[in-house]
């Protein structure tokens, strides 16, 4: 009897093994799979524009030097916050520029987006790449002139830097700014030189 049931106790072991092994191996494609599909399925969101589009810009400072170093911007859907239109980046430049220069000229330091959330502006309009691969160090509320219009002023690392006028249309049948290009090194202008830094966000100073 003992002799008997020792190969039908192998064999028995065997198929369990077998079994266990190709359970491992269904579990395993099966993940893959599954990564492979939320791939694709964000990279088809991407490519035909179905998710949120918001660009992520990262200003860094050199572990040696202390200079702002700009990090490559990403471009990903997020729908963790809404974009902001021109209408309320004219309100919210306007504002900020009175309560710090009143109807004078002046500039107003909103890099780090407390003051403005420039990014959720920037994410809505026709130049959100070429902004994004500015290598920004500097963003400013603008105001050339007494009682003139805001401005955005993108500031780079170098000394290059634009503006973008929200209350202008450069495009046909849309209300997309444009984005103009100085000829000045912005680090020499004398509006950036002293520039005002905002305590609170524009919504609070009305």
């Amino acid at each position: 009897m003992s002799r008997a049931g020792a190969p039908q106790s192998a064999e028995s072991a065997a198929d369990a093994q077998s079994s266990s092994s190709e359970e491992t191996e269904s579990t395993s494609t099966f993940e893959e799979m599954e990564e492979n599909r939320q791939a694709l399925a964000t990279r088809v969101a991407l490519a035909t524009g179905t998710g949120h589009r918001h660009s992520l810009f990262v200003l860094r400072q050199h572990a040696n030097s202390g200079a702002s170093q700009s990090t490559v911007p990403s471009v990903a859907p997020s729908g963790s916050q809404p974009v902001i239109g021109r209408r309320e980046a004219v309100l919210a430049l306007t504002v900020l520029l009175n309560e710090c220069w009143n109807n004078e000229a002046g500039a107003v330091d909103i890099t780090d987006g407390h003051g403005f959330d420039w990014k959720r502006f920037v994410a809505n309009t026709m130049e959100h790449l070429e902004i994004a691969a500015m290598g920004l160090e500097k963003v400013f509320a603008l105001r050339t002139a007494v009682s003139g219009s805001p401005k955005l002023a993108f500031c780079t690392t170098g000394t290059t830097w634009k503006i973008l006028d929200p209350t202008q249309t450069n495009y046909k049948n849309t209300r997309l700014p444009g984005l103009r290009g100085m000829s000045s090194d912005w680090r020499l202008e004398p509006l950036f030189l002293q520039p005002q830094t905002p305590g609170r966000n524009w919504m609070r100073m009305r």
